[in-house]
C-alpha cells in the first residue's frame, strides 16, 4: 500500500520557486536527514522541482494563486487555533510539497509523514508564509507553530497536533451539555481507519483531550486498535469500547468507535440509549 503526505503551505505573496535554497535550509536545520540532492524543475521540463532526500524523492511546486476556500475545510468544521483560520483569507499564493512510498505499516506512514515535515520547515525559512496546511488531517497550523513541531520529530515524539485535526459533534436533537463527540481527520493515512469518540456527557475540551490521548499513543507508542478491545483514557478518565464502523459519526469514512460507559449510544449495538446507563 501506498501511504502520500502533503504538506501547503500558504504565502503571503507569490515566490519563485527555488529549490537549491530548500535543499541547502535543509541541510543547515536538519542534518540528521542525510544526503539532500535538488533537481530544479527546468531539468525535467516541469514546473516543479524535486528533493532526493536518502533515496526518498519530494515534489515541491509553487502556485502563484491561493488555494480555494474549499479545499481547506472538511465537512465537520475542526477546532483550529485562532490566527491560522486568517491565513485562508489572507493568502495570495501555496507552495505544495508531497512525498509518499510503499514503506509498510504505522512506522512507514511517520517516515514518509516526517520527510514532509522537515522539508516544509526548511521552505517555510525562506518563504513569506502565514500558515501550513496538512492536507490528509484538514489541519491548519501557524507557521511558526509548524516549524517548533519538528523539533518534537527529532525527539522522537510525532507532532499531533500538525497532523490531525479534530471536530466536535453534538448529536441530532441533543443540547452540548447532554452529549459531545469528537472525530479525527488525517489518522487514516498512519492506521487506515479515522477515530470517533461517541457523545458522552463532557464539553468539548474533555472530547478533545480523550481523543487526542488516543491518536497520540498510537502515533507515539504503537498502541493497536481493534473491535472490542477496552482501553483506558489518561488520568483517570473512563474506560472505553473500540468498535470498527465502515460509516458512522461520518458516511464517507471508516472508523474506530470509542464508546465511554457513560457514553449515550450502547457499547455493543452504537444504537442511542433509551435509559441512562
Amino acid at each position: 500500500m501506498s501511504r502520500h503526505f502533503t504538506a501547503t503551505l500558504l504565502l503571503e505573496t507569490p515566490w519563485d520557486l527555488n529549490i537549491d535554497a530548500i535543499a541547502g535550509a535543509l541541510r543547515t536545520l536538519f542534518p540528521a536527514v542525510g544526503s539532500v540532492d535538488s533537481i530544479p524543475g527546468q531539468a525535467m521540463d516541469t514546473d516543479a522541482g524535486v528533493l532526493v532526500v536518502e533515496g526518498a524523492t519530494v515534489v515541491v511546486q509553487s502556485i502563484a494563486t491561493p488555494l480555494p476556500a474549499e479545499h481547506l475545510s472538511p465537512p465537520m468544521r475542526p477546532l483550529r487555533a485562532k490566527g491560522a483560520e486568517e491565513a485562508i483569507h489572507a493568502h495570495r499564493a501555496h507552495v505544495v510539497i508531497s512525498a509518499g512510498g510503499a514503506l509498510p505499516g504505522l512506522e512507514g506512514a511517520e517516515a514518509y509523514a516526517a520527510l514532509v515535515h522537515f522539508v516544509a520547515t526548511a521552505a517555510l525559512s525562506i518563504t513569506p508564509s502565514l500558515a501550513v496546511f496538512w492536507n490528509t488531517g484538514w489541519a491548519l497550523t501557524r507557521s511558526e507553530t509548524f516549524s517548533t513541531s519538528a523539533n518534537m520529530l527529532l525527539k522522537g515524539k510525532m507532532p499531533v497536533g500538525t497532523w490531525i485535526s479534530f471536530a466536535s459533534v453534538v448529536p441530532s436533537g441533543m443540547r452540548p451539555e447532554d452529549g459531545m463527540g469528537m472525530v479525527t481527520y488525517g489518522m487514516r493515512a498512519f492506521i487506515d481507519r479515522e477515530l470517533e469518540l461517541a457523545p458522552r456527557p463532557c464539553d468539548a475540551r474533555t472530547a478533545f483531550q480523550l481523543t487526542n490521548g488516543i491518536c497520540r499513543r498510537v502515533l507515539n507508542q504503537g498502541e493497536r486498535l481493534a473491535d472490542g478491545l477496552r482501553v483506558a483514557a489518561e488520568e483517570g478518565g473512563p474506560m472505553m469500547t473500540v468498535r470498527e464502523r465502515t460509516f458512522w459519526l461520518r458516511r464517507d469514512l471508516s472508523a474506530f468507535v470509542l464508546i465511554a460507559e457513560d457514553a449515550v449510544v450502547d457499547s455493543e449495538t452504537l444504537k442511542a440509549r433509551t435509559q441512562p446507563a
